[in-house]
């Protein structure tokens, strides 16, 4: 299995998915992208296809155009995407590091955690507000609701305390994706992102998955890497200045 593939896969189909939930996907040649009002997720571009100037010169037609601020994504990390990005106005504002790691082992955790899927819209407002909390940006109660049948939301609790949220998705059988795993600032620094990840690897193994696969910010990589995930590619994450 190439797993470099899969985890850009799951990705862009969680994007995809959540974007077809809300009626606000968009798919043409080499780009696809989805804009949801009244939301900062996803709201994003990808690629699909080749990388040239002909593409970014579409992609930035379309961010131009765009009711909707939107993230540019791409893998195709070299010199020439580089300078194709600056040439056509695009800052990059943050960087991610695709990570992967096979489903071998089963962890014990604090019997006081728990991850509780949300399935109400009562739920759903909270795990709004726990990820704003935890990361500072948005993504709506109703595009929650709207996606949660195919999106599996988790509020994560300490003695029923919640002290912080994360997503999973899986587009098939094999591939769990890690999302969205934050901790609420005044809740940091006690463990509990250890005890979730220790939760969600186990539990993954446990429903039969093979291998779990996210994108790591730098933060967040020595925890992974502790836990035996394996540095694959980078994600470069762009705006287009205005």
């Amino acid at each position: 299995m190439n797993l470099i593939n899969a985890n850009i896969d799951n990705i862009t189909q969680l994007w995809t998915t959540v974007g077809m939930r809300t009626a606000t996907f968009h798919s043409e040649k080499n780009i696809e992208y989805c804009t949801i009002t009244n939301s900062e997720w996803p709201n994003r571009l990808w690629f699909t296809g080749s990388f040239n100037v002909s593409i970014i010169e579409r992609a930035r037609e379309i961010l131009l155009r765009s009711k909707v601020p939107m993230k540019v994504s791409s893998w195709h990390n070299s010199d020439f995407s580089d300078e194709l990005f600056v040439q056509y106005n695009f800052a990059q504002i943050s960087e991610q590091t695709g990570m992967s790691v096979k489903l071998t082992s089963e962890y014990e955790s604090d019997p006081g955690i728990e991850l509780r899927k949300v399935s109400t819209q009562q739920q759903a407002t909270l795990w709004s507000e726990l990820l704003i909390h935890s990361f500072g940006y948005k993504i709506s109660q109703k595009v929650i609701v709207q996606s949660s049948a195919e999106v599996n939301y988790f509020v994560c609790y300490c003695n029923n305390s919640p002290v912080g949220v994360c997503l999973l998705y899986h587009n098939n059988s094999q591939i769990i994706g890690i999302h969205a795993m934050g901790i609420i600032p005044e809740m940091r620094r006690r463990g509990f992102a250890e005890e979730i990840l220790r939760k969600i690897l186990t539990n993954s193994k446990y429903l039969g998955f093979s291998y779990a696969v996210l994108q790591a910010s730098k933060t967040g990589k020595p925890l992974y890497r502790k836990y035996g995930f394996t540095e694959e590619f980078t994600m470069k994450n762009y705006q287009l200045k205005v």
